[in-house]
């Protein structure tokens, strides 16, 4: 049952990195995110705590790839990349920021365009 849903969490992560349309990738990342905090509720073990990490990661780091790629223009893909990025993975961007200046670089800028909307 967990290898399926680790399964599940997975294709649905690997489908959210592929899309570009924000609302698709909201969902899928959501419904990706629900899986894997379900998994981390039930008390995993170590090998699959290593997993789920690992997928939170490679998927944070998937989406500060594609900063540079988005049209700021337009507001779900803010809302989306702001709100569900840098609220839902805190622990892996601040791991990416200090493994990649370039990460860094790219979640500043992303934090300050939000700001500049909101201002």
């Amino acid at each position: 049952m967990k290898g399926t849903l680790l399964d599940q969490a997975r294709e649905l992560l690997s489908k959210a990195e592929k899309t570009t349309d924000p609302s698709s990738k909201k969902t899928l990342c959501e419904r990706a995110l629900e899986i894997l905090d379900e998994l981390t509720e039930d008390e995993p073990v170590e090998k699959d705590i290593i997993l789920i990490k690992n997928m939170r990661k490679s998927f944070a780091r998937s989406l500060v790839s594609q900063i540079n790629n988005m049209n700021m223009n337009d507001i779900e893909t803010t809302k989306f990349f702001y709100f569900n990025f840098i609220l839902n993975f805190p622990i892996e961007i601040n791991e990416l920021m200090n493994e990649n200046v370039d990460f860094d670089k790219n979640i500043k800028w992303l934090a300050e365009q939000f700001r500049s909307d909101l201002v």
